[in-house]
């Protein structure tokens, strides 16, 4: 029987261990950067940032997000017609106020680094 070498194979280990901990911070960064970055749009599209709402009014016509749009709409309808007269409105805005929050975060996500998150954010002075 040989001696096998442990303490390489162990040094290699730990190597790799580091360097999958540093990717999952940088994801970890990433994803962070883009829900706050979600998050400005969100703000800047309700407060009437126009650049803002032509990015977020072109994500809003795509197909399959208007598809989700109408579905989400007409559930909310569906509960605000069981409401009295008075009550309604509720289920509506708050539908609308989640797309609006789901679409900024797709638009967020189109950025896969940090660079490019940050130029967008430039682009769009968030």
């Amino acid at each position: 029987m040989g001696i096998y070498n442990t303490d390489g194979n162990l040094a290699a280990l730990n190597a790799y261990q580091r360097e999958q901990d540093a990717l999952e911070a940088a994801d970890l960064e990433l994803e962070a950067a883009q829900v706050e970055t979600a998050n400005d749009l969100y703000d800047a599209y309700f407060t009437n940032k126009q650049d803002v709402i032509d990015e977020v009014d072109d994500a809003l016509t795509d197909t399959l997000t208007t598809g989700n749009l109408i579905n989400k709409l007409r559930e909310a309808g569906t509960v605000e017609c069981q409401r009295p007269v008075m009550g309604r409105g509720c289920e509506l805005w708050d539908a609308y106020r989640k797309l609006i929050d789901a679409v900024c975060l797709e638009i967020a996500q189109r950025c896969e680094t940090m660079e490019e998150l940050e130029r967008f954010r430039l682009d769009f002075n968030l």
